[in-house]
């Protein structure tokens, strides 16, 4: 949170130049994306819809931290 108001953190490359709230937009990643910041292999499948496939990967662990904490756990059962 910022003490800022939203579109005060967006900038121009002229100061005459004024930017509306309206002008700016963003984008909602591709699961494909998601998967690839999250370090999936490329050949892991989802299924479901785009929408069901984007709540899975954003409620999911990413598989590197998943190895280290499995790590972790067998090594204090042993």
């Amino acid at each position: 949170m910022t003490t800022l108001a939203r579109h005060a953190l967006v900038t121009s490359q002229s100061p005459a130049e004024k930017i509306e709230v309206e002008d700016c937009g963003f984008r909602v990643l591709a699961p494909k994306e998601i998967q690839a910041a999250m370090a999936f292999p490329k050949e892991y499948i989802l299924i479901g819809t785009r929408r069901e496939q984007i709540k899975m990967l954003g409620n999911a662990v990413t598989p590197p931290i998943m190895r280290l904490l499995m790590d972790r756990v067998i090594a204090s059962l042993q």
